[in-house]
């Protein structure tokens, strides 16, 4: 008896499992009916407009624009590269002040980032390479729809280093406290 993929049969039966990619990331071998093509044109949107915000993101900090903080949710958190750098939305607001009042934040360029949408198509988490202030980081992050567009529910900075230079920095890190505990 000849087994039928499991993907033809939710296709079959109108059920799509992405309104982004097929679940197995390849390619429809049959062409796209029209239901598709709209799950497919919804998602493509929605990942310009998360690019987009991305994108704003970085340069409202570079301009030290506070709609910078309007990019992310109310309970959004942010780490930083420092071990005592995780912050609630509110507490990256007040450590952020004095790099907003002097005019400029931080400047990130983007050297890649990816996109993984979640099945629903409500949120998207994804990763970046970015030249920045610090040198060479690495970032990931959640984005989350609301009703005001994408926002950045979560987001993680962190300064890359080559494999080769871990002994060293382990030295040089070696006497660092540790962070601190959270109740």
């Amino acid at each position: 008896m000849k087994k039928t993929p499991l993907m033809i049969l939710l296709s079959a039966a109108g059920i799509s499992l992405s309104p982004f990619v097929l679940a197995d990331g390849g390619k429809p071998d049959a062409p796209l009916t029209a239901t598709a093509n709209v799950k497919a044109d919804k998602a493509e949107k929605a990942e310009k407009a998360i690019h987009a915000m991305l994108d704003q993101w970085h340069n409202d900090a570079a301009r030290a624009d506070r709609a910078y903080f309007d990019k992310l949710t109310e309970n959004a958190v942010f780490i930083g590269t420092d071990p005592d750098e995780r912050w609630t939305r509110a507490e990256f607001i007040k450590w952020s002040e004095p790099f907003f009042q002097r005019g400029k934040a931080w400047t990130f360029h983007v050297r890649q980032r990816h996109l993984k949408p979640d099945f629903s198509g409500k949120w998207a988490w994804f990763d970046e390479q970015l030249d920045t202030d610090l040198g060479l980081c690495q970032a990931s992050g959640v984005v989350v729809l609301t009703a005001k567009g994408w926002k950045i529910d979560h987001y993680q900075l962190s300064i890359s280093v080559k494999n080769e230079l871990i002994e060293p920095l382990k030295k040089l890190t070696a006497e660092l406290p540790a962070a601190k505990k959270t109740p």
